[in-house]
């Protein structure tokens, strides 16, 4: 299908089941009150070949598909199982190789798709939703994502009694070297103001519905140049940026004019080596400013604007 956006992965060896686990909370809040998020994870899973940050916004996008199939609350259930398929079937949905996957399952009990719905759910900026109400990008970017790690993904679907979508993700060699090693995310914020700095329309909104679910408030911008404009008319508690972003300003520039205006305003920006490569290296970077490794997950990104914020309630209380 030529429909599904292509975006940068960087797949290793994933324990499918903790990052499950962790993501969960995170998608209890991404639905609000009202629904209920169910995990029902198959014994002995195997572990998975993919890029964790994004099979997070994947689930991300299917839970808050879900839930707006439900209008007057429900429950999502989250089935995970190992999958062995063993030869190519010409009815197999997805068109998968033959092969070892983990099929994660994501279920809604709301009003189902109707036919001519599910023929276009993969279509970039399809959606039944009313205008402004979202960018229609959701299943076709869980479609790429699926896609371009190897695996598919499937729809069922039934008129009044709800929607299935069927992840299939491939097998990988279990690395306890490669576990992940951060925690749940356990506290909210306190609608702290967050200037989010992104140029990537699929990393933004991710990184906004991940810090929005956790109570902060989100101010978007996607140059530097840009967010510059809204630092100066706008009180923000933390700056999230991308180092490398288009116009005058990138990211380590953006952070040290507005550190010159706030000196004792959090940074952080996120970074992969060539992007740190790509824009004079690390030198110029403000000696304050924590680097977020990319891709990052939802969880680590929770992680470290929680600790940045901690840290500032320490200051003042120990001042």
């Amino acid at each position: 299908m030529a429909f599904a956006r292509s975006q940068p992965l960087a797949p290793q060896p994933t324990d499918i089941e903790k990052l499950i686990d962790d993501t969960s909370p995170l998608l209890e809040r991404s639905v609000g009150a009202g629904i209920t998020v169910e995990t029902r994870l198959a014994p002995n899973l195997w572990w998975v070949q993919i890029d964790a940050a994004q099979l997070e916004n994947a689930l991300i996008n299917l839970a808050v598909n879900a839930r707006d199939a439900m209008s007057d609350g429900g429950k999502i259930e989250i089935w995970a199982e190992n999958f062995r398929l063993s030869r190519r079937s010409k009815n197999q949905e997805p068109n998968l190789i033959p092969g070892d996957y983990v099929r994660i399952s994501v279920r809604d009990n709301g009003s189902g798709m109707p036919e001519e719905v599910l023929a276009r759910a993969f279509e970039p900026f399809f959606t039944t939703k009313a205008f402004g109400d979202g960018s229609g990008l959701g299943l076709s970017t869980v479609y790429g994502f699926a896609e371009q790690s190897g695996g598919g993904v499937s729809i069922d679907t039934e008129i009044g009694e709800g929607t299935t979508v069927n992840l299939f993700l491939p097998y990988a060699e279990k690395t306890e070297s490669e576990a992940r090693d951060t925690a749940p995310i356990e506290t909210d914020g306190k609608r702290e103001s967050i200037l989010l700095v992104e140029d990537n329309e699929d990393v933004r909104a991710f990184a906004a519905t991940v810090l929005r679910n956790l109570n902060y408030t989100v101010i978007e911008a996607e140059t530097g140049d840009d967010a510059l404009i809204m630092f100066e008319k706008t009180a923000v508690d933390l700056l999230f940026s991308d180092v490398l972003l288009p116009g005058s300003l990138n990211g380590k520039a953006l952070a040290r004019t507005i550190l010159a205006r706030d000196p004792a305003l959090p940074v952080v920006l996120a970074s992969g080596n060539w992007d740190l490569a790509n824009s004079g290296g690390t030198s110029d970077v403000p000696e304050q400013a924590i680097i977020l490794q990319k891709p990052y997950t939802a969880t680590q990104l929770g992680a470290i604007i929680q600790n940045l914020f901690s840290k500032q309630i320490a200051g003042r209380v120990g001042s």
